[in-house]
């Protein structure tokens, strides 16, 4: 078992970061493309989630008719 030393990386100058900071700035962040299948699994958890929480509440109101429920 060979134990490797860690790459060296390159120092960028503050050229570098001052030309991407303004790059940043007038196209905005970088966006990275996501797989299909991403947004679709999204979407199935997304609406499973709103699924128990209505369920819950509605469990939570009928057992607790008189509860006051504060939402910050």
């Amino acid at each position: 078992m060979a134990i490797h030393p860690p790459k060296q990386r390159a120092q960028q100058s503050p050229d570098y970061y001052q030309k991407q900071r303004r790059r940043h700035a007038e196209d905005g962040a970088p966006k990275r493309n996501h797989a299909p299948k991403t947004k679709e699994n999204m979407s199935v958890v997304t609406n499973r989630w709103k699924r128990y929480v209505t369920l819950n509440l509605r469990i939570l109101t009928d057992y607790l008719p008189t509860a006051v429920f504060v939402i910050f």
